[in-house]
């Protein structure tokens, strides 16, 4: 009785953990799962970072391969349900038994931080196995400009993630043109800043594509930049161009089908981009938002 108590044990686990990961997992996939944390100090009116946080980091880690992440929602049910505190994280027990529960072999934790007009988030990749952090990062910014900070720390994760693991889903064709890249870092140190930057920022992007024409992540960072002033026919040039380099880059895809009603798209074009994009999304809510927009494009005769 007892051995079959513990196999229907193990089928109900197994099943439960097909329906938490997106993806079937392969022997050399690791799992990872997104712990977003509020450091004490930080205002309440903030806490809605620790989502925003999560979003935009599953939304980057979804496109490296050799990864598989944990559904969102079910580590925030876990961290609820173990009324885990901020204080909680330094101790190495609490990452192994936390990863043990959601079934990760790593935990990146996130602590945010905002004091008057200064915001920090830091990153770091813990193993659950042993508690030891194997990469961390920290992204800086204006507590004003929280959208391009959250961009910033998306970048800088997704940076860690690929050197921990040796595995980029958009990895450029050749080396990098020193200049190029010192040209796209000094662009994108300038995310979030205050808009008189913003020019300075397209001029290193513009800098690193003249050097590297095909280097996509300074055509998506240009495209974002022109999305933010609304100059749409110049953003769309730019996400065709990473579509052109990458023609599965899912952010370019969904950013371009995001335009339309903004710049001369077919109806055709827009349903192409959109079945495109639900290929490659992994994010269960982002599935619904683009099945629910291909319907009514196609229940629309306009």
């Amino acid at each position: 009785m007892v051995c079959l108590t513990k196999i229907k044990v193990f089928f109900v686990l197994s099943w439960i953990l097909s329906v938490i990961f997106a993806q079937p997992t392969t022997a050399k996939d690791k799992i990872l799962a997104i712990v977003p944390v509020q450091s004490a100090d930080t205002a309440p009116e903030y806490s809605y970072l620790g989502s925003e946080l999560a979003t935009t980091l599953f939304a980057r880690l979804s496109q490296v391969t050799g990864v598989r992440l944990v559904e969102r929602s079910y580590v925030a049910k876990i961290v609820e349900e173990q009324k885990l505190q901020q204080t909680a994280w330094s101790a190495k027990r609490t990452v192994t038994e936390l990863g043990n529960l959601l079934g990760a072999d790593y935990l990146i934790i996130v602590n945010y931080h905002i004091h008057e007009v200064d915001a920090l988030v830091s990153a770091r990749i813990v193993s659950v196995k042993n508690g030891e952090v194997i990469e961390a990062t920290q992204a800086m910014g204006n507590a004003y400009y929280l959208r391009g900070l959250l961009s910033k720390a998306g970048t800088k994760v997704s940076e860690i993630v690929q050197k921990a693991f040796s595995s980029s889903a958009h990895p450029q064709a050749k080396k990098l043109h020193p200049q190029a890249l010192e040209a796209f870092q000094k662009g994108s140190t300038l995310i979030g800043t205050s808009r008189q930057k913003t020019q300075e920022q397209i001029n290193y992007y513009h800098q690193a594509i003249e050097i590297e024409p095909d280097f996509l992540e300074a055509h998506f960072n240009l495209a974002n930049v022109y999305n933010s002033l609304k100059l749409y026919n110049k953003a769309a040039l730019e996400y065709r161009e990473v579509l052109r380099i990458d023609p599965n880059y899912l952010f370019a895809l969904e950013n371009l089908a995001l335009l339309h009603g903004k710049i001369p798209m077919t109806r055709n074009e827009i349903i192409s981009l959109w079945e495109r994009a639900l290929k490659l999304e992994k994010r269960l809510e982002k599935i619904d938002m683009i099945e629910k927009k291909l319907t009514a494009l196609r229940n629309n005769e306009k």
